[in-house]
């Protein structure tokens, strides 16, 4: 079974996104606080996310417990990891420096 091409290209997209994110990051700081940017981003990925979430049929966890652990893991990566690497971008900190 041949896994379609959105699948396949799906860890390059992620990679190149993602090792962009940083240098994005470092820029767009001098135009905005780190809060503003991070706010500004979660709202650009819900409004992309959520219609393909929906159009996929992407499968949702089941349960408080396994909602729980989502809510746990999705706040510790995006809300503290994010919020203090551009905190650090503020304090002058280089983007290779926090991606290390």
């Amino acid at each position: 079974m041949t896994r379609p091409l959105w699948l396949r290209a799906a860890p390059v997209i992620f990679l190149v996104l993602w090792s962009a994110g940083f240098g994005v990051a470092k820029l767009g700081l001098g135009h905005a606080p780190p809060m503003t940017l991070l706010a500004l981003r979660y709202g650009i990925l819900v409004l992309v996310l959520a219609p393909l979430a929906v159009l996929l049929r992407v499968p949702m966890p089941q349960g408080l417990r396994a909602w729980g652990h989502v809510a746990l893991v999705g706040f510790l990566v995006q809300v503290a990891y994010f919020a203090l690497c551009y905190q650090a971008f503020r304090l002058g900190v280089s983007a290779g420096g926090v991606a290390i």
